[in-house]
């Protein structure tokens, strides 16, 4: 949902465990999807993505790791912080909803259903810099989830409509 709108390819970090399958990991190496151990992000991934990023490319994460069973934006993982750190690149919030309608957890199809998708304001390079430091990985959480959670309940107050 989240690379339908953009004009540009976007390369999403997809768990690790979904290259199980032949066709999916078919799939998803079409669209150059980047594998990552959702329990232990190596710094190989890390590396990978900060790589892309410095070419230019669009690279999507899902810092909570999974889809959350309400549709709400849950607590964030760290582990996308190394990758903050290492990239000096804007970070762009984005909000889903009615995805849960759609594609429902455990669900092997998609399903007709209204979804919205919302981008925030960019967090700048600059802004993220003050808060890539150790010791302030709390606040750049904070920060990001925050920013994620504005372009949810936008998104969610449009399907109200």
């Amino acid at each position: 949902m989240v690379g339908i709108p953009l004009s540009r390819p976007v390369r999403f970090l997809a768990r690790d465990t979904l290259y199980r399958g032949p066709l999916i990991r078919a799939f998803l190496n079409k669209v150059y999807a980047i594998p990552v151990n959702r329990d232990a992000a190596s710094s190989t991934t890390i590396r990978q993505a900060a790589r892309q990023l410095q070419q230019g490319f669009l690279v999507g994460i899902f810092p909570e790791g999974t889809r959350s069973s309400d549709g709400r934006i849950g607590a964030l993982k760290p582990g996308f912080i190394a990758l903050v750190r290492r990239a000096d690149v804007l970070i762009i919030p984005v909000g889903l909803a009615g995805t849960g309608a759609a594609f429902p957890r455990g669900a092997w199809f998609v399903r007709p259903a209204k979804c919205r998708v919302v981008f925030g304001a960019p967090l700048q390079p600059e802004t993220l810099a003050q808060l890539k430091g150790h010791g302030s990985e709390q606040v750049l959480l904070e920060t990001v989830r925050d920013a994620m959670v504005r372009c949810y309940e936008e998104a969610r107050e449009w399907m109200t409509r």
